[in-house]
């Protein structure tokens, strides 16, 4: 962050240092932090260590290429694909007539619209597949990161996937 540390970027990216700060610790995820309190933060970071976690194994598992888990008594459905493990999607499924009062980790998702959601996932991704690994195993120039987002009847949808994320077998650092 200034003249005296541009040495230790070499470091912090060699030995993963900020590996153990949540995604919501980075500056990267500012524009989402900065509009939920600790609570909801740290339940959104808590979620997104999970789904690091969870891609980790779907991507080196060859029997299964489907997880999903559901939060606020239904009210929000998370799903993570790979089908041909050289793609992987999540989508975060909002059930909008179904309301909870109580906390939840998932809560920091009500301050969100859906396109908001649809850009957040982009952006775990993106933090995933390409800064995490620091272009060890994988070509920035031919990653694809696409999203899309879909409102209907009582259902809003957010889908992020990125494509082409690997050359070689994937080693996610965590």
């Amino acid at each position: 962050m200034s003249e005296y540390g541009h040495n230790s970027q070499l470091y912090i990216n060699k030995f993963n240092i900020l590996k153990q700060l949540s995604n919501f610790d980075l500056l990267e995820f500012k524009h989402w932090w900065i509009k939920m309190d600790n609570y909801e933060r740290n339940g959104l970071g808590t979620i997104f260590s999970q789904i690091k976690q969870e891609a980790k194994k779907l991507l080196n598992d060859t029997e299964n290429s489907l997880y999903e888990t559901t939060f606020t008594n239904g009210k929000y459905k998370i799903e993570l694909v790979s089908e041909n493990k050289g793609s992987f999607q999540i989508s975060i499924t909002r059930y909008t007539r179904r309301t909870s009062n109580q906390l939840s980790i998932a809560n920091g998702f009500d301050k969100m619209l859906i396109k908001d959601i649809r850009n957040l996932l982009k952006c775990i991704l993106k933090e995933l597949f390409i800064i995490s690994n620091f272009n060890n195993f994988n070509v920035r120039q031919e990653i694809s990161i696409t999203g899309d987002y879909s409102n209907v009847g009582n259902t809003e949808k957010a889908t992020s996937k990125i494509e082409n994320i690997y050359q070689i077998p994937l080693k996610l650092k965590y």
